[in-house]
């Protein structure tokens, strides 16, 4: 099938075509983009140009983590927020543009977002992380309080079960290595950070030994800049103990 491809669109977008056609393909080299020219390429990819160049043609765009975005002084959630919103309203004329976003519930998002357009994930999964924690904790679940203890763990969780399963790990290490009852994990559950970042965070300041954890971390950075896809843990045994 051919397209009829508009001037302008090639000539605005040549120069990074180019450049990454003349480098040789072994070579891995980034090829900077900014974010203004992110912006700037949705913005034509949107605009009546591009309608009428695919009249019969449509652009469905899936774009994860919103509360991810680094926000600076000049943009923030808000921002993104508007600029997602005038990407949809411009193209309510053509109907050939739709969007589907994620984020957690922040009130940038949340003001508008109108509800007929939210689908809440977390309530859609929520017997399958109660199901999945269940499973992960049955040595205690006789215990007191571990219905209690299930849905607490869900409920911080906020539908994330990269979080959760970091949790009920740390727990099911614990009860592989004392004798502990739900009530004991409840209290401890409390002081546990809702955010991914902050509870690695959480865990990695807890580690007895954080020199070797901080040397571990830079070797693996390391090697990962220098091309070393990964060694073996006798290898790494074997590295000084500095």
């Amino acid at each position: 099938m051919l397209f009829k491809v508009p001037r302008t669109y090639i000539r605005r977008h040549a120069s990074f075509w180019q450049k990454s056609q003349s480098m040789p393909w072994q070579l891995s080299s980034d090829l900077e983009v900014t974010e203004s020219t992110v912006k700037a390429a949705f913005n034509h990819l949107i605009s009546s140009e591009v309608a009428e160049a695919f009249p019969n043609h449509c652009f469905c765009l899936f774009i994860d983590g919103l509360d991810e975005y680094e926000a600076i002084i000049q943009t923030d959630h808000a921002d993104l927020a508007a600029l997602l919103n005038s990407w949809t309203e411009a193209g309510l004329s053509s109907r050939n543009i739709k969007l589907c976003v994620s984020s957690r519930e922040y009130n940038s998002f949340m003001n508008l977002f109108s509800d007929d357009r939210r689908l809440r994930l977390h309530e859609l999964t929520h017997s399958d992380m109660v199901a999945c924690v269940r499973d992960k904790l049955d040595r205690i679940s006789g215990s007191n309080g571990f219905d209690q203890l299930v849905e607490d763990i869900v409920e911080k969780g906020q539908g994330i079960f990269q979080w959760v399963g970091i949790v009920f790990k740390n727990m099911r290490y614990e009860i592989d290595n004392a004798t502990t009852e739900a009530q004991e994990f409840t209290d401890s559950l409390k002081m546990l950070p809702s955010e991914i970042n902050d509870l690695y965070k959480h865990i990695f300041d807890s580690l007895r030994d954080t020199k070797r954890a901080y040397r571990t971390l830079a070797t693996v950075s390391e090697a990962m800049e220098t091309g070393v896809a990964s060694f073996s843990v006798e290898a790494y045994s074997l590295f000084p103990r500095l």
